[in-house]
């Protein structure tokens, strides 16, 4: 009998140790904190987040680029405009400073001779630069 007694009782230790040890792990799971799944499916969704962020901050960079580089050629055009209407004759030339080039033409109205009885018809003012070409007339 003494035999079955110390035999119960150890049964009873490893069920108490089997309960204790799967407690722990348990609990071990259920502690605040994150998994690395949770961790990396926030770090996915965060670098989304801001790749679109980046590329719609480049993209209206590039406009406001594009922007800028027709405001400036269009002032230049109206320079140009400027000087014809004070001294009109046709002329090519690049714009100190610049990568902009520039074309002016004068129409009379007589064909092409230039008097100063001769009246003008048209002037016109081209400005080329970064793929573009403004024109004014």
């Amino acid at each position: 009998m003494h035999y079955k007694k110390r035999r119960e009782k150890v049964e009873e230790r490893r069920t108490k140790k089997k309960i204790t040890l799967h407690s722990s792990l348990v609990s071990h799971h259920s502690s605040s904190g994150f998994t690395l799944l949770e961790i990396m499916i926030s770090i996915a969704i965060i670098a989304t987040v801001l790749i679109t962020i980046i590329q719609t901050v480049n993209y209206h960079a590039g406009i406001a680029h594009e922007h800028t580089l027709t405001t400036r050629m269009l002032l230049m055009a109206k320079e140009k405009i400027a000087e014809l209407e004070i001294e009109p004759k046709n002329d090519k030339g690049l714009f100190t400073g610049t990568d902009f080039s520039y074309e002016t033409t004068v129409r009379y109205i007589e064909d092409g001779q230039q008097t100063e009885d001769s009246r003008i018809v048209e002037i016109k003012a081209i400005v080329r630069g970064g793929d573009k070409e403004i024109e004014l007339s």
